[in-house]
């Protein structure tokens, strides 16, 4: 007879597959093609020693779980050896999820003995999952961008330390775009028509992050559309993007970067003995203040540029790969642990 904590974990496990097939599906009708980055395309500098890297921060999608919102074999094997091995060194993930979205993650990999940035860093969880800190951005720029939103039909969802709402989508006959928004997050509640939005502009809900989901081939538009929105003076929030088919607004003063400042300070570990992974434009900040940054084969044109290292795409465990290249060269994969650049 299983546990009811086994069987909470059977029944997460059965959920993300799930989740997997449903992402998938979503990345393939909003994502253009991509041809992924080899590392043996960059120059890159010796790799660092293990005694050099006293930290370990990490974006989530993308980098640490493949297309399938799984995290690959070799990455989960490589986290598990430094654990084990290195149990000092903190591994952090700093994503734009909620923490609810990265259990599976933390359970796996066993990170949940540690804290957490998420919503690009506007929220700082503490290890047993309660909020340390979090920012919001201003109820009216919430509603005047949920306005733009609904005037040119597309997609806005507010996220909440714990919950996300769908308060705009978009409609059209080829696409079903709450389908396609729940591929990046199952929790999310169709908001619409509900009092949700006067509990916004009355400051009982705080929203860490506006998540607008749309094709990517219209993405650069309306970007260029909320960079010149007279309702948005500068200092209204702060766009990025995870991923190239998805913007995210947050709050002005939040970047990956002051939640590596926060994560340096709480352990006394120097920005230069901390290493960064990541894929989106979201990780450029976090690049920049970390001694070692490494961009996946899969990462933006931004990132890519910034990153002192490359390695190969979230789906052939590119972390994993670095991370064993650092801490365990002499390390053999086992074969569903290989990825192509090893063949």
């Amino acid at each position: 007879m299983i546990s009811s904590a086994q069987q909470a974990r059977n029944d997460r496990r059965r959920s993300s597959a799930v989740q997997s097939q449903r992402r998938r599906s979503s990345v393939q009708q909003l994502a253009k093609p991509h041809v992924p980055a080899r590392p043996d395309q960059f120059q890159d500098p010796p790799i660092p020693k293990p005694e050099d890297i006293k930290m370990i921060l990490s974006d989530v999608d993308g980098t640490l779980f493949d297309d399938d919102h799984e995290v690959h074999p070799r990455t989960r094997n490589a986290l598990l050896y430094i654990r084990k091995h290195h149990p000092k060194i903190p591994i952090i993930p700093v994503t734009g999820k909620q923490l609810v979205s990265c259990e599976t993650l933390r359970e796996e990999c066993e990170l949940d003995q540690m804290p957490a940035g998420c919503c690009h860093g506007a929220i700082i969880y503490n290890p047993d999952g309660t909020v340390q800190t979090q920012q919001g951005i201003k109820p009216e720029t919430v509603l005047d961008v949920v306005d733009m939103m609904v005037k040119h039909n597309k997609t806005c969802m507010l996220y909440e330390h714990d919950k996300v709402s769908c308060v705009s989508l978009e409609e059209r006959p080829d696409k079903d775009f709450f389908e396609i928004s729940k591929g990046f997050d199952p929790s999310i509640v169709d908001a619409r028509g509900t009092d949700f939005l006067q509990k916004v502009k009355s400051g009982e809900v705080v929203i860490n992050k506006i998540f607008m989901p749309m094709e990517e081939t219209v993405i650069e538009d309306f970007m260029i559309l909320l960079d010149h929105e007279p309702r948005f003076p500068v200092g209204s929030f702060k766009m990025t993007r995870a991923l190239p088919y998805i913007i995210e607004l947050v709050p002005p003063s939040v970047d990956k970067a002051v939640a590596l400042a926060h994560f340096s300070g709480h352990y006394n570990i120097p920005a230069e003995n901390i290493i960064t992974f990541g894929d989106g434009e979201n990780d450029v900040g976090m690049f920049s203040a970390a001694g070692y940054s490494v961009a996946m084969g899969n990462a933006m044109a931004k990132p890519r540029d910034t990153a002192t290292y490359h390695t190969v795409t979230n789906n052939e465990g590119g972390v994993g790969l670095f991370l064993d290249k650092v801490f365990r060269p002499d390390y053999v994969p086992s074969a569903e642990e290989t990825s192509a650049v090893e063949l």
